[in-house]
């Protein structure tokens, strides 16, 4: 878990307490009561205390557009909060595609949660890491920051762990009508 001396997400592990799997991800389901669960990418348990286990070790969370606009984190945060207490770090490019009337109403609800002081909510500047491809500019900000990565964009998140960045995704689960739930991902 250390590089150099320093806490380093790239070799953040999560151990599941029912398969045993070690994970580099892990998904976040809604639960019934609302907010989200974090759970094994392999065997799909609820993985007990994760939120506040990767807020005690990393505490950072670089978003994806495709996580602010969905609303995930905003809805999480009206419920139970897994994000709650977390520094939640918002990308230029990410700001960027998010500059329409759903993510900046999703982006003020983020600001009205940091000024209630249940998140940080960070703009980081990225100047250095000019890329050609928007998926590996916020990968590689996310590994600068030393921060988680939530996304729902399947692509992102299959690169991201491939290149050793931790990352929180999320899944469809069916409910019990049978329909799939309200967090719905976007591919």
């Amino acid at each position: 878990m250390f590089l150099d001396g320093k806490l380093s997400t790239s070799s953040l592990r999560v151990i599941c307490p029912d398969c045993g799997a070690s994970l580099s991800s892990c998904k976040l389901t809604p639960e019934p009561t609302g907010g989200l669960v974090g759970r094994c990418v392999q065997c799909n348990v609820t993985i007990p205390d994760l939120a506040i286990t990767l807020r005690y070790y990393c505490g950072s969370a670089l978003l994806d557009s495709s996580t602010i606009i969905s609303g995930s984190v905003s809805k999480d945060l009206q419920k139970r909060g897994f994000f709650a207490g977390y520094t939640l770090l918002v990308h230029p490019l990410v700001a960027m595609e998010t500059d329409n009337p759903g993510g900046k109403k999703e982006l003020g609800l983020l600001g009205d949660f940091a000024a209630m002081d249940r998140i940080t909510l960070r703009r980081i500047d990225d100047s250095n890491g000019n890329s050609a491809n928007h998926d590996q500019a916020i990968i590689q900000a996310a590994r600068k920051q030393d921060a988680i990565l939530v996304t729902r964009d399947k692509g992102m998140y299959g690169n991201a762990v491939g290149q050793g960045v931790f990352c929180l995704t999320f899944k469809l689960e069916p409910s019990p009508g049978g329909a799939l739930d309200t967090l719905a991902t976007r591919s």
